[in-house]
């Protein structure tokens, strides 16, 4: 497993996860790479704004846990 940050072009945030498996020779049997742009805090506004429009229901969710919590 392996995770990182960075830029892209200096201008993009991008986070990012990978996984990879070895065979028993040592050989790379299976590599997975999970990457995710403009990655910001759940408390950006612009953030939730737009998973407000992409998903509705879990944004929903999402302030609701944080109104109850104290978030």
């Amino acid at each position: 497993m392996n995770t990182w940050t960075g830029t892209l072009g200096g201008r993009t945030d991008a986070r990012g996860i990978e996984y990879w498996r070895f065979d028993s020779g040592g050989k790379v049997c299976e590599h997975q790479m999970y990457s995710f742009l403009n990655a910001k805090p759940s408390s950006n506004l612009l953030q939730r704004a737009r998973l407000g429009m992409a998903y509705p229901v879990t944004a929903l969710a999402f302030l609701r846990e944080g109104a109850r919590s104290g978030s």
